[in-house]
């Protein structure tokens, strides 16, 4: 079990920062620019290691524990995600605990901008709590759709379910689409990147941070980024436990093409004002999963 759990947390942080490098690399290239080397998420983050830590006088020790909870909690939440077929810490309700856990990097963000006593971290922060909800509801919501169709709350039992009724796919198909729109707010990309706004806000909530925490917070969000992707594949993509290495191979893909959708969605899309993006968010993301929520129920009870 020790050794799952090194493993998997040595896979969430090298798979994670490629993912990042990926997505900064494809990025650019839909925009025809050459942009950086895919290992450049790497290189930041050892760089980072090595630098001076300053930050502003008057922060409260919350500003230096934020970017240290969150990645320690999203590790902890990607241990708990089925790596392949293996799933050694699997127990009754562990979907509900990884909800929980990933739902800190976004929290501890918002706290290490408000600590900061930067203006620009905390308008950032006041951005990142005016969507929490909007994103937090929809991206909970529509992972109870599989749930209830498998009536589990095991993420091993959900992934090992073999059976798929044609009946599923319409409402496992609608809460695919909301919870990959509320992944992308969640993970603060185009369009619902206000809180970071390079160009108006000096990143927010990270304007303040440099060296060994910021190099947290960016592995953070790598590893963030890798357990949304295997979450999701997880939940929304039926595959039989076996053979080891076909589901292997398959829980590597499925981030990466998912990581691709989120890239493509930020270069056809522009950044959406603060006061747009709940109200978008609320229009389409909660729309799809409530409905996705209301026929998966509807299913289960009539089936």
């Amino acid at each position: 079990m020790i050794a799952f759990v090194i493993v998997t947390i040595v896979v969430a942080v090298l798979y994670g920062l490629l993912l990042e490098g990926i997505h900064r690399k494809l990025r650019a290239r839909l925009q025809w620019r050459r942009g950086p080397p895919i290992i450049q998420p790497f290189i930041d983050v050892i760089k980072l290691m090595g630098k001076e830590v300053m930050y502003p006088e008057g922060t409260s020790f919350l500003f230096l524990a934020a970017p240290l909870m969150a990645l320690a909690l999203v590790l902890l939440a990607a241990t708990l995600i089925p790596l392949g077929s293996l799933h050694p810490l699997s127990f009754s309700g562990d979907l509900l605990v990884v909800l929980f856990l990933l739902s800190a990097p976004p929290i501890f963000l918002l706290i290490g901008g408000a600590a900061s006593q930067s203006p620009y971290g905390q308008v950032g922060a006041s951005r990142l709590l005016q969507q929490l909800i909007a994103f937090e509801t929809p991206f909970f919501a529509s992972t109870l759709v599989p749930a209830i169709l498998r009536q589990s709350f095991d993420l091993s039992s959900i992934y090992a379910t073999t059976s798929l009724c044609l009946s599923w796919l319409l409402p496992l198909l609608i809460a695919a689409t909301a919870y990959y729109l509320a992944a992308i707010a969640k993970l603060l990309q185009t369009p619902f990147s206000a809180p970071l706004a390079e160009g108006e806000i000096l990143e927010g909530p990270l304007t303040e941070y440099s060296g060994f925490p910021l190099a947290l917070f960016k592995v953070a969000h790598a590893v963030e980024l890798y357990a949304v992707a295997a979450l999701f594949n997880v939940l929304f993509v039926p595959l039989c436990p076996e053979p080891v290495l076909y589901c292997a191979i398959a829980s590597g893909l499925v981030p990466l093409l998912f990581t691709i959708g989120v890239t493509l969605l930020e270069v056809l899309t522009a950044r959406l004002r603060p006061d747009q993006t709940a109200s978008w968010l609320v229009k389409w993301a909660w729309s799809l999963a409530l409905l996705a929520l209301m026929l998966s129920i509807i299913l289960r009870f009539s089936s």
